[in-house]
């Protein structure tokens, strides 16, 4: 397009004020889109998951969000023309700025307020000699919510001021019909988990998306081969058209942790420490051991000391039974600690307590075989040194690592988990007797004693043995009866 326009000017030159004219030439054309701003964001209800060590069968569930939003469609064109300015006169004129400006127009109401675009082509000072053309080439954007409709104009200025007059002059009014752009965005999601883990979803992208949105996304995620240690798992959620790419990420992290601790860190000690120090056992003589009455200290060391000094499997037997009982006698809570050699499968009294194992070598006498005479006596000493082997736990698991088969999830169940003020905990066995719950804190401590009767439904609060509220995180739920102790983890999500 090619729009002319002659004014007259007059300058001021050496206090004398002359007559002299400008023509100006406005070269331009517009390209207009019709457009959109989009914003895409991601995120999860929880960042860190807690797995115990695999195969854990109790998935982690996390709920992914996705937010989609189109603002109102807006003008974004660009102008790229030329202003030429010539001076027609006989005297220099002096330029100190050119402004291009468009005001909206439409229905035949013209707003020169509403200007959507004030761009300074030049400011400072530029003279155009007599007869000379000055040419301003320009390229710029603009952006407006007024549409360019059938009805709709907008009027072009070029506002000049010279030797300190400024012009509006006008020029030309320009109607496009704009291209509509960046109208739909096409949307998907990626979860990328380290090795080990596996994960289902309900995704069922990807979409495209024509306006403002939100999908959720339910994903269960299951440690299936990844040991202790903390892992690091990204979720993308990605947007893109032809006028960009729009990205988000969760990042998320998870953790590997063994089960609470359940060895028994109480203290035992050897015969050779009881015989040394009688002043600690004899305020408790007599006592009785299969059927042998120690009355006195020196009858006490006699016996401690044959360990070594007797072939007999009998005395041998009696040595170490002797301070087992003297270790049970220090620290009653012994009794009730669970024998698993740790680094043993199938041992002799395995998964027995404590007392209930010296309720059985209570019945031994010198007639008993040998085999099981030494056979105990190596159970006795494992557990007066168990410091060393590691023998004594507080369920009858071991905490060792063995493989024990766990009941199905039917039998022993925790819903809801995770849980805010209350979960209810099933247990169904062949046994008549009271089950025994414990519940312990990530750290191995135990927070909580249940006691329920078997095939039966307890419901627990989540407060410890104080009734204190206990603060959101992972605890584990154990299980003990005469079947093998199970475990559940539960998550406080308050």
């Amino acid at each position: 397009m090619k729009y002319l326009l002659t004014i007259l000017v007059l300058p001021l030159v050496v206090g004398i004020t002359l007559a002299a004219d400008l023509t100006v030439y406005n070269n331009y054309y517009v390209t207009a889109n019709t457009t959109y701003d989009w914003t895409l964001t991601k995120t999860a209800d929880r960042t860190d998951l807690e797995f115990a060590p695999a195969p854990d069968p109790n998935p982690e569930a996390v709920v992914f969000t996705i937010d989609i939003t189109r603002s109102a469609p807006y003008l974004l064109a660009q102008k790229i023309g030329t202003i030429s300015i010539t001076n027609n006169g006989s005297e220099d004129v002096v330029i100190t700025r050119v402004k291009d400006s468009i005001a909206y127009h439409e229905g035949g109401i013209i707003y020169p307020g509403v200007f959507v675009d004030d761009t300074v082509l030049f400011e400072g000072s530029h003279t155009i000699a007599a007869g000379a053309t000055w040419n301003i080439p320009f390229v710029f954007a603009f952006t407006t919510n007024y549409p360019l409709g059938p009805n709709a104009y907008h009027y072009n200025y070029a506002i000049v001021l010279t030797n300190g007059n400024e012009l509006f002059l006008y020029v030309d009014a320009f109607h496009t019909t704009p291209t509509v752009v960046n109208e739909t965005l096409y949307v998907w999601d990626e979860f990328i988990i380290p090795t080990g883990f596996s994960y289902t979803w309900n995704y069922n992208g990807p979409w495209t998306e024509a306006g403002s949105n939100t999908h959720t996304i339910n994903v269960s995620i299951t440690n299936q081969s990844a040991t202790s240690g903390t892992y690091q798992a990204v979720n993308y959620a990605f947007g893109s058209n032809e006028c960009g790419f729009w990205a988000d990420t969760v990042v998320m992290e998870f953790h590997v942790t063994p089960p609470p601790d359940s060895e028994w860190h109480g203290y035992t000690y050897t015969p050779g420490y009881w015989k040394n120090h009688p002043d600690a056992f004899d305020q408790w003589l007599p006592v009785t051991i299969a059927g042998v009455t120690v009355s006195t200290v020196s009858q006490a060391r006699t016996i401690l000391n044959r360990s070594g000094q007797s072939n007999s499997p009998w005395y041998k037997f009696l040595c170490h039974f002797l301070a087992t009982k003297f270790n049970t006698l220090n620290d009653p809570g012994l009794l009730s600690v669970y024998y698993n050699n740790k680094t043993q499968t199938g041992e002799f009294m395995e998964g027995l307590t404590v007392g209930a194992i010296m309720a059985i070598a209570d019945g031994y006498t010198q007639s008993t075989p040998s085999t099981t005479l030494l056979a105990m006596k190596d159970v006795f000493d494992a557990i007066n040194n168990n410091a060393t082997t590691h023998v004594l736990w507080l369920t009858n698991s071991g905490g060792s690592g063995k493989t024990i088969s766990l009941p199905s999830a039917e039998f022993f169940t925790l819903s809801p988990n995770p849980f805010n003020n209350r979960t209810e905990i099933r247990f169904l066995t062949e046994v008549k007797e009271p089950v025994t719950l414990s519940v312990y804190d990530i750290s191995g401590a135990k927070v909580r004693d249940l006691i329920k009767n078997a095939n039966s439904t307890l419901y627990w609060d989540g407060t410890d043995n104080n009734g204190r509220r206990l603060t959101r995180g992972v605890y584990f739920i154990r299980c003990e009866s005469v079947n093998p102790t199970t475990t559940l983890k539960a998550l406080i999500n308050r």
